[in-house]
């Protein structure tokens, strides 16, 4: 018994993923931190401001967290007043797979999440083909001490979702904005 056990904590310890010290990044007048797997790749002003990249898959695909902040305030509270409907966010992504030869395979319904420093996170997310691989993208809206979007997008393709399931949802919920946290800036009226 006492070796079925050592077994099945060894196997949880060694398939939990190790990260690095949390980054920090500036992107014009954004500042956030964020965790990265060890072993994925910082990468600047590529296909996004900071994008974390996995190492390569077997077939040479890799997984993408990008992190974009917008340079904008939620001046008319938008945020705030977000609508469920995802319809807009639907059309969106059709009329994109339109374009580029893809189909859609289905939609994740509107979530909004909280971690530890975010006071929300208002996400959606969709599955499709394109090529010939099957792809999850998911897209974080968060707002920074109560006035600054940021978006996250995550991008995996379907075979490898599993194995890095666990990196990204720590990596996203890792993502801290620096200064006072949205509940602080309310605190002080």
């Amino acid at each position: 018994m006492r070796a079925i056990l050592f077994v099945f904590v060894l196997a949880t310890f060694s398939s939990t993923p190790s990260f690095a010290t949390p980054q920090k990044f500036k992107v014009g007048d954004d500042e956030f931190t964020v965790d990265a797997p060890k072993g994925w790749q910082i990468q600047r002003d590529f296909f996004f401001p900071v994008g974390i990249v996995s190492p390569d898959n077997k077939d040479e695909s890799r997984t993408v967290i990008g992190i974009t902040p917008s340079g904008t305030a939620d001046t008319e509270g938008v945020f705030e007043n977000a609508n469920k409907d995802i319809t807009p966010y639907v059309e969106g992504r059709e009329e994109w797979l339109d374009e580029n030869g893809g189909k859609s395979i289905s939609f994740d319904p509107y979530e909004k999440l909280q971690w530890k420093g975010i006071e929300a996170a208002h996400v959606l997310g969709f599955r499709y083909e394109l090529g010939d691989g099957k792809f999850h993208s998911k897209s974080y809206y968060i707002l920074c001490n109560g006035a600054r979007f940021i978006h996250i997008k995550t991008l995996v393709n379907a075979k490898y979702e599993s194995d890095h399931h666990d990196e990204i949802e720590r990596t996203v919920k890792s993502f801290q904005c620096s200064g006072k946290t949205v509940a602080q800036v309310g605190a002080k009226k």
